[in-house]
């Protein structure tokens, strides 16, 4: 015969209990939530005094253009970082309670790869500060944020992170000659839908590059209108989506990898609207439409999702269980870092490179060179977009009945401006389709060139194209992307872009010879104003450094 007292545990009986909280330390006078509640508080100060270059927002025109620019002009992010920084800060407060529930015994490997990435992330941060690139405090953050979920909840907390590092990661400036490339490439594949789309209507449209030909009037898919924006929008909306309606896995990929093709249909839908409404030119009508088609986009994403929640099977999620919990000593390191991360901002000091002043390309190129005489052609800005000279020239010369076009531009390379790599300088301008591309040796250096023969309606040119100061577009995108051009590691002069282009009478192989040896003889008498260019950039640089709290009054994210 038992008593009741015996079914029940030993250590949940009621003497159990009563010598247990005889033997349990007396308590500091702080509760575990209230602790909690203060070391967030520290890193939340801590975090705003690191990053604080990150949650400027600069407004440098009229509202209206403003708003125009943040939907639909390309930019070297896809959203502001300050609009990363919150979304990503709602992603992991919705999940704090999951990240909680995780065991917070990290194994070795893991907790030194948290001190790993955290080292990254504060050397990002030093490299960011010395060289006034602050977009890259981006990538500081994300190592740090990373090292955090290492140090305290191991690869599983990485891994309930992951919607967060993809919204800060949206944050992550692109490399500008990147941009550039994408953004041409959209703009010519625009056309090609728009110009598809209103054949399938029965409008007829002649498609011819970036330009869309009908009888009543012409149009070209400008920079703003290449539905980079757009895409990158409904990017970072698709992952928003994911997180509100609880997707995981491979349902989440699905949709962040749909949104590229339905930023693209919605754009280019935004172009036949422009193309066919006769108060587009409007700014105000031509942004509304914008904003519709976008949400149109919006409205084809929650389709998307929709089909996919049908097809796959959701696996629900598990009910958090709290684990126990780790040693206090692993909570200071979060606070230590961004501690690091905002003294490395506040004493590090800028590195100023020594000034370049632009070329004055108008006289380094004389306007006559021998029997060549010359005049000045207006340069196409809609076209340019926003590539970034510090000078630039384009004159027409004529020699009798012959006729070379010459463009040239000295670049930028300064972070806040998308510097002058892009395939758009390879054709003369708008509206040229390429018909062939080689290469070839030009001049008794032999330098090597980019050749292309192209074609606007009837008439037909034969393009050379060269940069002079620069390297092949993997290291010009390493090199944008890592600041270098803002650090010791400067090159000794900026890049310089060249074109020439001749007329090409019919597609015989004489007519091609004729203007071959057209630019052969022109680039003999334009060499010596290019040595005489190349020889005005000093040999060695002489830097000096601002002291932080010079650079500090900078804000945002160029210098």
């Amino acid at each position: 015969m038992t008593t009741p007292t015996d079914s029940i545990p030993a250590e949940d009986r009621p003497e159990a209990a009563t010598a247990a909280a005889r033997t349990r330390p007396r308590s500091s006078g702080v509760s575990a939530p209230a602790a909690s509640r203060l070391w967030l508080g520290l890193d939340l100060a801590l975090l705003a005094l690191a990053y604080r270059s990150l949650v400027v927002v600069r407004i440098s025109g009229p509202l209206p253009q403003e708003l125009e620019g943040w939907f639909f002009a390309p930019t070297t992010s896809s959203t502001p970082p300050v609009v990363s920084l919150l979304l990503a800060g709602w992603v992991l407060w919705r999940r704090r309670a999951e990240i909680a529930a995780l065991p917070r015994a990290a194994s070795l490997l893991a907790r030194a790869a948290g001190l790993a990435a955290c080292a990254i992330g504060i050397a990002i941060a030093l490299w960011a500060t010395t060289t006034g690139a602050l977009d890259l405090l981006v990538a500081s953050l994300v190592f740090e944020a990373a090292g955090f979920c290492l140090w305290l909840r191991g690869a599983a907390g990485l891994r309930r992170c992951g919607l967060v590092f993809a919204l800060l990661l949206l944050a992550f400036p692109m490399p500008a000659p990147l941009m550039n490339e994408i953004a041409f490439w959209l703009q010519l594949a625009a056309a090609r839908f728009s110009g598809w789309a209103l054949y399938a209507m029965g409008l007829p449209a002649v498609v011819s590059a970036d330009q869309i030909l009908r009888a009543e009037a012409s149009f070209a898919v400008i920079e703003t209108c290449s539905g980079l924006r757009s895409i990158e929008t409904l990017l970072t909306l698709s992952l928003l989506m994911a997180e509100l309606f609880g997707r995981r896995g491979a349902h989440t990929l699905l949709l962040a990898l749909a949104a590229p093709l339905v930023g693209f249909v919605a754009n280019g839908l935004r172009v036949v609207t422009l193309i066919l409404n006769p108060h587009s030119q409007i700014h105000s009508v031509h942004n509304a439409q914008g904003i519709a088609v976008l949400l149109g986009g919006l409205l084809a994403l929650y389709l998307v999702d929709s089909l996919l929640e049908r097809f796959l099977r959701a696996r629900p999620p598990g009910t958090p269980v709290r684990r126990a919990a780790g040693r206090p000593g692993m909570r200071a390191l979060p606070s230590a870092v961004l501690a690091a991360t905002a003294l490395v901002g506040f004493l590090t000091p800028q590195w100023m490179p020594p000034t370049r002043l632009p070329l004055a390309l108008n006289q380094e190129i004389p306007a006559q060179l021998a029997r060549w005489r010359s005049t000045d052609l207006k340069q196409d800005e809609a076209y340019l977009g926003s590539l970034a000279f510090k000078d630039s020239v384009l004159r027409r010369y004529f020699n009798a009945s012959e006729q070379v076009d010459l463009f040239a531009a000295q670049g930028n390379h300064d972070r806040d401006r998308r510097g002058p790599f892009s395939s758009k300088l390879a054709v003369p301008g708008s509206g040229w389709v390429t018909e062939d591309r080689f290469e070839l040796s030009l001049g008794p250096e032999r330098e090597r060139v980019e050749g292309r023969i192209c074609r606007r309606r009837t008439e037909r040119r034969l393009v050379y194209y060269w940069m002079e100061g620069a390297e092949p577009l993997a290291a010009e995108i390493w090199r944008s992307g890592a600041a270098l051009d803002q650090s010791r590691w400067r090159r000794r002069r900026d890049a310089l872009v060249l074109r020439l282009s001749t007329p090409l009478q019919g597609s015989s192989p004489d007519a091609l010879r004729a203007s071959t040896e057209r630019m052969e003889a022109f680039f003999e008498l334009l060499r010596p104003s290019l040595d005489r260019i190349d020889r005005r950039y000093p040999r060695k640089s002489f830097s000096s450094f601002l002291p932080s709290g010079k650079s500090l009054s900078l804000g945002g994210l160029s210098r």
